[in-house]
């Protein structure tokens, strides 16, 4: 007979005597969404205990992914997801996490998920979860109404610039110092806190804290002539932005390579061959690719030609609100309270920048927006 054996793990990694991979299959037919056949496998029994923290304190930043599909990432509200992340901050280690939208109907649907984040963003400096998984875990009523009223499509289309700033400050206010909310076609949205929260966040800081501090930002995804997949184009768009974060790299660049690898992912059917080396990514940003428009449709936020990305009424850097509103209203202080945010009509005029932007890619002129309903979190907690 053959002989078996077992490889041994990498470095930091067990093998489990009683549990398999986990695994995924993405069936992608052409022109509809992907759909996925996952057995999480070892990974629901995945736990702090599996952490070395000696490893952990040789690097400089710690990503963590998919939690939604680890039984006990959301199982006690969280409570080994908050031991994880306290091991490797007290590493010194930088933190981030991406999410995964969960069934509603599946136990990890059911979970607390406001509540976990309540927990675990304080010891997250990167948060990176897309608009649905955002509004899902913070506004699970909205979001199941929108679901209604869109019939089930997609909600990337259907939330508007004040709703991101909205979800961006939710998260920040429970504890992230950095929240990057992807939305596929219409690209990165970013939120950030200032340079005194900037402070905690371990090796990798950000290169130009200033540059970082108390920006919000609209990056627009490059037009991509036909997509092939688009499995793994959100991992593949994080890895660009923190590769660039990790490189000292200015907020604006960051934004910019992950948008070029999500572009590069579009172009093949598996998750991995379309990235290229990062010199090639680097040429194509500084080229004057065409962009998908992301319908931003608010007269309060700016197009700014040089870095070909918007910025928002609570940005620094470009003429956002003063300083002592901005600490005002700062993620920090928000109490739990409703506050009206009133944006006015898409339909004004065109700021002068825009005209180096093919037609295609100029910001749309939609209906005035409604007045939205900003719901507040209380005080972050701590790590």
């Amino acid at each position: 007979g053959a002989n078996s054996f077992r490889c041994a793990p990498a470095a930091g990694g067990h093998l489990s005597s009683y549990a398999d991979s986990s695994y995924t299959i993405v069936v992608a037919p052409p022109g509809i969404d992907r759909v996925f056949l996952h057995d999480p496998g070892a990974n629901n029994s995945y736990c702090a205990d599996d952490l070395d923290p000696a490893l952990i304190a040789d690097c400089r930043h710690f990503h963590f992914g998919y939690p939604p599909l680890m039984r006990r990432m959301y199982s006690d509200n969280g409570k080994e997801l908050r031991k994880i992340f306290r091991v490797a901050k007290e590493a010194g280690a930088t933190t981030s996490c991406d999410m995964a939208l969960p069934d509603p109907r599946s136990e990890s649907g059911r979970a607390p998920w406001r509540k976990i984040l309540a927990g675990i963003l304080p010891c997250i400096d990167i948060f990176l979860p897309s608009v649905e998984e955002s509004l899902y875990m913070l506004e699970p009523e909205r979001f199941f109404a929108m679901k209604k009223e869109h019939r089930g499509d997609d909600l990337i289309d259907h939330l508007r610039a004040c709703d991101y700033s909205a979800l961006a400050d939710g998260l920040l206010g429970l504890g992230a110092k950095v929240t990057a909310i992807k939305s596929g076609r219409r690209g990165w949205y970013i939120k950030t806190r200032g340079e005194k929260e900037f402070a905690s966040m371990g090796a990798a800081r950000p290169g130009d804290s200033k540059n970082w501090s108390h920006r919000e930002l609209w990056c627009p995804a490059f037009h991509v002539a036909r997509i092939a997949s688009a499995t793994g184009s959100g991992d593949s768009s994080i890895a660009g932005f923190l590769t660039a974060f990790l490189k000292g790299a200015t907020i604006e660049s960051s934004l910019k390579y992950a948008a070029c690898l999500g572009w590069q992912n579009l172009q093949t059917f598996d998750a991995i061959s379309g990235i290229r080396p990062l010199h090639e990514a680097t040429r194509f940003i500084s080229g004057k690719k065409p962009l998908i428009d992301p319908k931003i449709a608010a007269s309060d936020w700016t197009w700014h030609a040089e870095h070909r990305l918007w910025s928002g009424p609570a940005d620094a850097r470009h003429g956002g609100r003063s300083h002592s509103k901005r600490r005002l209203l700062s993620a920090i202080q928000f109490r739990a309270r409703d506050q009206s945010r009133q944006t006015a009509s898409g339909g004004g005029r065109t700021p002068r920048s825009l005209r180096e932007v093919p037609s295609r890619e100029s910001p749309a002129t939609g209906p005035a927006s409604r007045t939205t309903r900003c719901r507040r979190p209380a005080t972050a907690g701590s790590c």
